[in-house]
């Protein structure tokens, strides 16, 4: 038997979409200001996720974070799953990482369990699918814009297409044109994100 999330691992032929997942950010505490040492820290995450083009869903996860004790750092995580109204409460652990240019970088430690083993993959963000937050990796999880639109972006890069005229072309045009410019667009976002991601520290998973 595992631990936490023992069992529920989903594993099918195409993977689950990141944007079907609630999810929790290490850089939300920190704008908010909850990560300073020393703090001790309890709210409530307000998340929202658009179902259809005219429906959102509303969640609230309820957090502690508790950055007293130096060797300690985490973070109490708070829900409740509707249906069946199962109320779960855990801690996770938070890491930091010095930034090249001063600061520091907040990463959660994945708190899954598989086979007896602790995952404690650092993420920048956790996802919920089944029960518990856990990893991209653990949960199985693409992004929707990597699993329908990767390899259209690639042949149209790989025959000298232009993000930008593309873009200013589809204007007024069909629908599937402006949708595969906005893929392209998003594209080009994930790219900057890598370049930025290892530019601040370089091994985020």
């Amino acid at each position: 038997m595992g631990g936490m999330g023992s069992g529920d691992r989903y594993w099918r032929g195409k993977k689950s979409m990141v944007e079907d997942c609630w999810e929790v950010d290490t850089t939300v505490f920190k704008r908010r200001g909850l990560l300073a040492p020393g703090t001790h820290t309890a709210g409530v995450l307000t998340r929202t996720r658009r179902r259809t083009i005219f429906e959102e869903t509303t969640a609230t996860i309820g957090y502690t974070v508790d950055l007293r004790n130096p060797d300690g750092v985490h973070i109490e995580l708070r829900y409740q799953l509707t249906p069946p109204g199962e109320s779960f409460t855990y801690p996770v652990r938070l890491v930091s990482t010095p930034c090249r240019f001063g600061g520091a970088r907040w990463w959660f430690e994945c708190p899954l369990v598989w086979d007896g083993q602790a995952c404690a993959r650092r993420a920048r963000k956790l996802f919920l699918r089944g029960k518990y937050f856990g990893c991209r990796q653990c949960h199985n999880l693409a992004y929707f814009t990597s699993q329908k639109s990767d390899r259209r972006v690639r042949a149209f890069l790989k025959r000298g297409g232009d993000v930008d005229a593309y873009a200013k072309l589809s204007v007024g045009v069909s629908l599937s044109a402006m949708a595969f410019s906005l893929k392209l667009l998003e594209w080009r976002i994930r790219k900057l994100d890598r370049v930025r991601d290892r530019f601040d520290h370089g091994d985020e998973t």
